[in-house]
């Protein structure tokens, strides 16, 4: 279940007065901006055109929004950092809803320049306020004013915006249009704006490696993205034994024919290991799994692993 907004406005208050970033995957952290996924191809390669129910990491969003072109309206999202949701789904979704394809990305530059005063963000957080849920809004505005609150207690206050506080944000938005679906123009941003008003997303505070214990499905397509770089819980060095025994967890939650994404793999070809801290031969321990390799313009190769329901 998503965790309680006293409770996710205790933790963003923790990282705005400590100013940090952190250390490890956490209830609490700093929110992925932007994905860093090729999520056009990871899509496509994925097969989940026309999916009927879906499940998938929140993370920045991106994702999830990108799901709604490829005429999928039925999602339910997870994440271990529960500020995810008041980002992606409270101030992210409410500006693709309030503004139009040229005026979000301006926004969106906006609102992560250093050019723009801490009144003036507040501002354009609060005119979000219409678009949000209740729950949203309220911890955007606990956020403001605490954000305030310590700026006029502390003399010379140089710390870094709101926004550019909660989240970690090193690209542009400009960046993504070649990657991400509902940014790469307008008819898509249209598409997605017009989907998010009648479309079913839900989120909870889950850890991945319990999935099978948050969700009970049944989904046609599972989309994981790199969650499995951080299994600590594996240990280190674990095997293909191990991944077959977390697979048979994730397909119990598919139906028959479905797709699961279950690692989103960067600059494949420059990896020792397909995951972190694991022993997995990438060409020789595979069995049902399919390894779908796809370019792009950074001069790098991403890579999905695939498995399917039968």
């Amino acid at each position: 279940m998503a965790v309680d907004v006293h409770d996710a406005i205790d933790g963003a208050k923790n990282i705005i007065e400590n100013n940090s970033f952190w250390s490890k995957h956490d209830t609490f952290c700093p929110v992925y901006a932007w994905t860093n996924e090729n999520v056009n191809s990871a899509l496509d390669f994925g097969d989940a055109y026309g999916r009927q129910k879906v499940l998938s990491i929140l993370a920045s969003g991106d994702q999830v929004f990108s799901m709604l072109d490829y005429k999928i309206n039925d999602i339910d999202t997870f994440d271990i950092n529960a500020l995810t949701e008041y980002y992606a789904l409270g101030l992210k979704r409410a500006m693709i809803l309030k503004y139009d394809y040229f005026s979000y990305m301006n926004m969106m530059e906006k609102i992560y320049s250093s050019a723009t005063s801490n009144e003036e963000l507040y501002e354009i957080i609060k005119g979000l306020f219409p678009y949000m849920e209740k729950r949203h809004s309220y911890f955007w505005q606990s956020l403001i004013d605490y954000d305030a609150f310590l700026r006029s207690k502390r003399i010379g206050y140089e710390q870094k915006n709101l926004i550019v506080t909660l989240t970690h944000a090193n690209r542009s938005v400009h960046y993504l249009t070649e990657y991400v679906l509902y940014l790469s123009n307008e008819y898509y941003y249209n598409l997605t704006k017009e989907n998010l008003s009648k479309a079913n997303i839900t989120f909870k505070t889950a850890d991945a490696q319990e999935i099978d214990k948050h969700f009970t499905g049944p989904y046609d397509f599972i989309y994981l993205s790199n969650v499995l770089d951080f299994f600590d819980s594996f240990g280190s060095n674990w095997d293909y034994a191990k991944l077959l025994e977390y697979e048979e967890r994730v397909k119990k939650l598919a139906c028959k024919d479905a797709s699961i994404v279950l690692k989103y793999a960067l600059d494949y070809p420059y990896l020792q290991n397909l995951f972190r801290n694991a022993c997995v031969d990438i060409e020789k321990s595979f069995q049902d799994e399919e390894l779908y390799r796809f370019g792009n313009s950074r001069d790098s190769r991403d890579a999905i692993l695939l498995v399917r329901t039968k």
